[in-house]
């Protein structure tokens, strides 16, 4: 019987990760579909400034709650009270420290701002609900979420483009109105939650909390900031030394790699995370379940370079054009740090069920210092572009396989069982190896 419970246990666990993955997959690419149309509506200018939005609302995004929300899913039923009145304040309150910052600095216009703080108002209640909905597995929801988000975000950018040319960034306003209506949606699939176990909201339980989820503020919110710099300084080291065009092709290469780690890791690590949480103490059934994501990332991770080493780097640049063949050798050079980032990224929430997060924050200094001192010293030293990504890529998948074997050994799980995974990424390796040398 208890085989059994846990083969159904195993297998909701991947019926859950593949509702959340089709709806990612449909919100991810319909904005590839549209941008066609989105590139003859909107001019360079007005994605310039959505450029700076973006990126912009993703680091506040990042400090927003101090990763106080990641609580959410793994808290007690009586504590939930008293986090989300922790996590209301904190993100309010940040919110308070960037409205006065731009009063007083004046960085950007009036109507600018006012769009990064109506922007930063709904996804904080966007990120509360949607963890709330995670921690009560309402996994078709969240599935229809996905969809509704990209779908009118889509809508809302093409229509905003034709009838409101010249008078709004449309695609500014477009993800503003698609993080509402998302938002609103999630709070109706709240609304037959039993809250009556949540104990009353007082400043003792918010002090508790605090002290019990103190690593959250002071690891994860970190290693989250070095992770996150780690992937978008490049971009940034890179142009004050290298060509537009060089800029470009890593630009466009990363944000393609970025998919197949956004649709596993996203998807699997949130379900992943909402069982680790459910199963707290019974390390059985998380040896199990780490088990079952374990041999699929193992043949996953690896597709990405293998389709690549095998020339997969001609199809990209008959994907992009002739014009973007520098964009192939870059693919064949970063493949080799996709394979270890897709593999560990679903697997991060290990170090938030442990409550082991100051581990996974050495992991992420190490991997700063060497990802971004790589690139500067190669920078520094006038390197080839190519020779600057084959040492970035390199160091970067050596602490990430450190880190790999760290998990592992967290869930017990021997590698050296499984030698046809192993001799896939042999294989693949190999091949990478061979085709970077006769770069």
């Amino acid at each position: 019987m208890n085989n059994y419970l846990s083969k159904l246990r195993g297998q909701s666990l991947l019926v859950n990760t593949a509702k959340l993955s089709v709806s990612n997959i449909i919100m991810y690419v319909l904005p590839i579909i549209v941008t066609p149309i989105l590139s003859r509506l909107y001019g360079p200018a007005a994605f310039g400034e959505w450029g700076i939005f973006s990126s912009f609302t993703s680091i506040v995004a990042i400090v927003m709650f101090l990763s106080i929300d990641n609580i959410i899913v793994k808290a007690e039923e009586e504590e939930v009270g008293n986090l989300l009145v922790l996590c209301g304040g904190i993100g309010l309150m940040v919110i308070s420290l960037l409205c006065i910052a731009f009063t007083l600095l004046n960085i950007y216009d009036s109507g600018f701002c006012y769009m990064i703080i109506t922007y930063m108002l709904a996804y904080f209640v966007y990120t509360i609900v949607y963890n709330l909905n995670n921690r009560y597995a309402n996994y078709s929801k969240l599935a229809v979420s996905n969809v509704l988000q990209g779908a009118t975000q889509a809508i809302a950018r093409i229509s905003l483009g034709v009838f409101f040319l010249g008078v709004v960034n449309g695609l500014v306003c477009g993800t503003i109105l698609a993080e509402i209506i998302t938002s609103i949606f999630l709070c109706f699939c709240l609304f037959k939650i039993d809250t009556r176990k949540w104990t009353t909201v007082t400043v003792r339980g918010v002090k508790n909390l605090l002290k019990k989820y103190r690593k959250f503020p002071l690891y994860d919110a970190p290693s989250n900031l070095l992770a996150f710099s780690t992937l978008n300084l490049p971009i940034i080291i890179l142009a004050g030394t290298y060509s537009k065009s060089s800029i470009g092709c890593f630009s466009i290469i990363l944000q393609l790699l970025l998919l197949p780690m956004s649709l596993v890791g996203s998807s699997m690590g949130k379900v992943y995370y909402q069982e680790l949480c459910s199963a707290a103490g019974d390390s059985k059934r998380i040896e199990k379940m780490s088990e079952s994501i374990l041999n699929i990332l193992l043949i996953v991770s690896v597709i990405p370079m293998l389709l690549l080493s095998c020339g997969g780097d001609y199809l990209v640049v008959l994907f992009l054009g002739e014009s973007w063949s520098t964009a192939g050798h870059v693919a064949l050079i970063l493949s080799l740090w996709s394979f270890p980032v897709i593999l560990t990224q679903p697997l991060l929430p290990l170090f938030r069920a442990y409550n082991i997060q100051n581990v996974l924050l050495r992991y992420d200094i190490l991997y700063f210092i060497g990802g971004i001192g790589s690139l500067l010293l190669c920078c520094h030293c006038s390197c080839s572009m190519f020779t600057t990504l084959i040492v970035y890529a390199a160091i970067c998948a050596l602490v990430k396989f450190a880190l790999f074997r760290k998990m592992a050994s967290i869930v017990n799980y021997n590698l050296f069982n499984h030698r046809m995974a192993l001799s896939v990424w042999v294989f693949a390796v190999c091949i990478l190896v061979v085709r970077l040398v006769l770069l």
